[in-house]
């Protein structure tokens, strides 16, 4: 079975159905960054069309867990996807931190598709200058 693909010009040109050029395990995983500072670690992934009602962040045994389901957009019946790369898997990604953490001062913000997580250092962790007697 094929895609066939209308061109601006009315060239017509066949795409293999469901061929895609991500491995489906990708999609299903949102890419993620870990950075470190003095006094935080900072998560930040990128959720393109997540709203914040679809996502959900814990922190049990000093595990984050990331995690988000979104509903596919409904079609109507008569329509047959042949391929469905935008569909709405649910995913979760955890991330052990270690105990230098301030777990209740954990803060997320969701802008434009990009999800910056701030995970405060406890006070024993940060960076502190000694005094030389």
């Amino acid at each position: 079975m094929y895609i066939r693909v209308l061109q601006p010009n009315s060239f017509e040109r066949t795409l293999p159905e469901f061929s895609t050029l991500t491995p489906r395990w990708i999609q299903k995983r949102p890419a993620i960054d870990v950075l470190e500072g003095d006094h935080e670690y900072t998560l930040v992934a990128e959720l393109p069309g997540y709203r914040k009602e679809e996502l959900t962040i814990n922190l049990e045994d000093n595990i984050l867990t990331l995690s988000g389901e979104r509903k596919n957009e409904e079609r109507p019946e008569e329509v047959k996807v042949r391929l469905n790369e935008i569909g709405a898997p649910s995913f979760s990604r955890s991330l052990r931190f270690g105990s230098d953490i301030d777990a209740k001062q954990i803060s997320a913000q969701l802008e434009n598709g990009i999800l910056t997580v701030k995970v405060p250092k406890a006070e024993s962790a940060k960076p502190r200058t000694i005094a030389i007697q």
